[in-house]
């Protein structure tokens, strides 16, 4: 049946698929953290063993996981190496290190700068979601507008990374 307006309903869970558990703290509902496609988490510390938080704006694609979740909500997922991750939003008044804990790895978002990023990265500053991540070819979606740190060696494409200025040399 179409069930009752605000009655809450027993289901199984589906492997795989997003299934949002409560927006209430996590040591609460799953004191060894979320599993695998389970929110809403703040930070990888409220995920299992290995497991990350893949945070979203809207109904962005989780790695690994089925199903659309509920808007604006983050799930736990694998993140595999060469994969597009977002970590956080971009907060003009916080530095990535106060808003996530740490710098940023390899193909993770959203910095600012390329001390947002993790040593011998930087952070490679996106156009639309069309742009080249050195590195970030193994899956995930870029968020429009991102920008992701990156190892500038890993590059198969000529970058332009402008240093200065423009001149009339260039």
């Amino acid at each position: 049946g179409k069930g009752t307006q605000w009655t809450d309903y027993c289901l199984p869970k589906q492997e795989g698929v997003l299934w949002l558990l409560s927006d209430n703290p996590v040591p609460d509902l799953r004191p060894n953290g979320l599993g695998l496609c389970e929110g809403d988490c703040d930070n990888d510390d409220e995920c299992a063993g290995d497991l990350k938080c893949y945070h979203r704006n809207k109904f962005e694609p989780v790695p690994g996981c089925a199903g659309t979740g509920a808007e604006s909500r983050d799930y736990c997922a694998v993140q595999s190496a060469g994969e597009l991750w977002h970590v956080a939003e971009n907060n003009s008044t916080m530095t990535v290190v106060e808003r996530i804990g740490r710098k940023l790895r390899a193909c993770e978002s959203e910095c600012d700068h390329d001390s947002d990023c993790e040593d011998g990265l930087i952070c490679y500053q996106a156009n639309g979601v069309d742009a080249y991540f050195p590195g970030c070819e193994s899956g995930g979606t870029p968020l429009n507008n991102h920008d992701y740190c990156v190892n500038p060696s890993d590059s198969k494409k000529l970058l332009f990374m402008p240093t200065g200025g423009w001149t009339d040399s260039w």
